[in-house]
C-alpha cells in the first residue's frame, strides 16, 4: 500500500475514524488489527511468516528474560541480542555482510562462490520482512530495557505485536522506545478526539 494513494488515505481516514469510536480498552486492539492489515498489505507470504516468528522469539524470550532466575538472565539477552542482530544483518544488509567476506577472503586470494552469493542475496530478498529495520530496532531497544529492569516485560502478546508494528512508525519512523509510547499506545485509557 503505497503511502501516496487513495487506497492509503482511506484506510488512514477510517483507521482514525473507528479508532475515536472505540472505548479505551479497545483502542489498542484495533491499533494492532491496522497495524497488521497494513503489514500484511505490503508482504508477501513468506514475509509475513518470518515478521510473526521474529515477534514470537523476542515476546517468549522477554517473558523468559523476566522469569528467569538473575543468573541466567545474562544468557538469554545475550542469545536474544545475538539472534536479533543477526536477523537484521542477514535480511537488511546481506549484501553489505557479503562484501565483507569476500574482501577478508581476498587477503587469502579466494572469494565466495557467486552462485551463493546470488543465491544467499535473492533468498534474504525473498524473505526479509518489510521494514525490518524499524521493527527491529524498536525490538531490541526493548529487549534491552526488559534486560536492564526499565520496563517490564509486555504479558500480553498482542500488545507486544502492536509495539513492534505499529503502523505509523512503519511508514517513516522514527524508532520509539517503549518507556516514552507503552502508557499512551498500549494503555487501557480511553483517547479523545481533539482538534489541537
Amino acid at each position: 500500500m503505497n503511502l501516496i494513494s487513495i487506497e492509503f488515505f482511506v484506510f488512514f481516514i477510517l483507521v482514525v475514524i473507528i479508532y475515536f469510536l472505540l472505548p479505551g480498552k479497545l483502542q489498542w486492539l484495533w491499533l494492532l488489527i491496522s497495524s497488521g492489515f497494513f503489514y500484511f498489505k505490503n508482504a508477501n507470504t513468506d514475509q509475513c511468516l518470518v515478521f510473526l516468528a521474529i515477534l514470537a522469539v523476542n515476546y517468549l524470550g522477554t517473558m523468559l528474560l523476566s522469569k528467569t532466575e538473575e543468573n541466567k538472565q545474562k544468557l538469554v539477552f545475550n542469545i536474544l541480542l545475538i539472534l536479533d542482530v543477526l536477523c537484521l544483518v542477514c535480511f537488511k544488509y546481506s549484501a553489505f555482510l557479503i562484501a565483507i567476506i569476500n574482501k577478508l577472503l581476498s587477503l587469502f586470494g579466494t572469494a565466495l562462490p557467486i552462485d551463493f552469493v546470488v543465491y544467499f542475496d535473492s533468498l534474504a530478498w525473498d524473505f526479509a520482512p518489510p521494514k525490518i529495520s524499524y521493527f527491529m530496532l524498536i525490538i531490541i531497544g526493548y529487549v534491552v530495557d526488559v534486560y536492564w529492569g526499565r520496563v517490564e516485560a509486555l504479558k500480553n502478546p498482542g500488545k507486544f505485536a502492536l509495539l513492534a508494528s505499529y503502523f505509523p512508525l512503519m511508514t517513516s519512523g522514527p524508532i520509539i522506545e517503549y518507556e516514552n509510547v507503552g502508557d499512551s499506545l498500549l494503555g487501557g485509557s480511553k483517547h479523545r478526539f481533539s482538534y489541537e
